[in-house]
């Protein structure tokens, strides 16, 4: 065994045993966080809460460990490289090479000339000067399958949707309402849904918060929200909620406000769908948001905010159309 490589092996072997220990640090706590996201203590929340403690213990000083250890390995590898490169070809050529890809990296992460583009459709194809219905129209899209390109949201908000700048044609752009997009192949919170040319057959029937997966398809979820919402839930304890298709909120016919999703995901990479519900201004409930832990045709459970909020159970009853 050749000694000088003795130090870069006993790394390595550190290092896939701190990988280890991260690794079942995470696995406990993924066993059971989204379990605990949804529970309520008496569904048996406190004993996954132990569990994604200990697990984060276990992940935190592995990781800890680990980092630590391939950031000093690296960086004496790095500092013995720069100096064979500079014996090999000498310092000037060598900065000029790290001045070089220096900027190539830059240019990369941060001008966002590589990102890939995210395609939306447009119910309506009214695009404003101004994020706001009262701006004048620069154009109305006659077609639904014009390339609309989402540059990105502002934070003007209209009927529960943000205004999006969006670029069309060769080269313009405008404002356009978020309630008027619809997704195709990628989701971004905001929009109305997804669109008509890109709906899938649902393959289930029924939401459930703990059967995700890390690769679950966004959009897919959401389409299957979007479906099943709409109607009269009522529950005997929380109140009752009466959504419409146009993603209304309303009460004896009146509307009072909007109801959205929005997706995120948790520390360990795992969807959530939030349902969104924003009032109007003199209605005194302002804005809430819950976790949707489970949808079907008659079932809705909804979680508040904290850890140990209780779900609220709804059932429903003459969907609206």
């Amino acid at each position: 065994m050749n000694l000088k490589n003795l130090p870069h092996i006993i790394v390595a072997a550190l290092f896939l045993i701190g990988a280890f220990v991260t690794y079942i640090g995470v696995s406990i706590m993924s066993q059971d966080i989204q379990v605990f996201d949804s529970s309520s203590p008496s569904d048996g929340g406190i004993p996954e809460l132990f569990n994604i403690i200990i697990g984060g213990l276990i992940s935190l000083i592995g990781g800890i460990c680990t980092i630590f250890l391939l950031i000093t390995w690296a960086f004496g590898a790095l500092i013995q490289l720069f100096a064979k490169l500079i014996q090999l070809f000498g310092a000037k050529r060598v900065f000029i090479t790290l001045g070089v890809v220096s900027i190539l990296l830059c240019v990369y992460f941060f001008s966002g000339l590589f990102e890939k583009p995210i395609y939306v459709g447009a119910l309506d194809g009214s695009i404003y000067s101004k994020p706001l219905f009262t701006a004048s129209k620069d154009t109305i899209l006659t077609t639904t399958d014009a390339k609309l390109k989402i540059i990105h949201a502002t934070d003007s908000i209209s009927k529960g949707h943000p205004w999006f700048l969006v670029s069309y044609g060769k080269s313009l752009k405008g404002y356009i309402w978020g309630g008027n997009l619809c997704a195709k192949e990628y989701w971004i919170n905001g929009l109305s849904g997804r669109c008509e040319s890109h709906k899938q057959n649902l393959l289930k029937n029924e939401f459930d918060l703990n059967k995700l997966k890390k690769n679950q398809n966004t959009v897919d979820v959401i389409e299957l929200l979007y479906a099943k919402l709409p109607g009269i839930w009522f529950s005997d304890y929380s109140g009752n909620y009466k959504f419409t298709s146009q993603m209304e909120i309303t009460i004896k016919g009146k509307v009072i406000g909007w109801w959205s999703i929005k997706h995120e995901e948790n520390l360990m990479g795992y969807p959530k769908f939030y349902l969104l519900l924003d009032y109007f201004p003199d209605i005194n409930k302002s804005h809430k948001r819950f976790l949707i832990t489970r949808l079907n045709n008659k079932t809705l459970s909804l979680k508040g905010k904290g850890f140990f909020s209780q779900e609220r159970h709804f059932t429903k009853d003459n969907p609206m159309n």
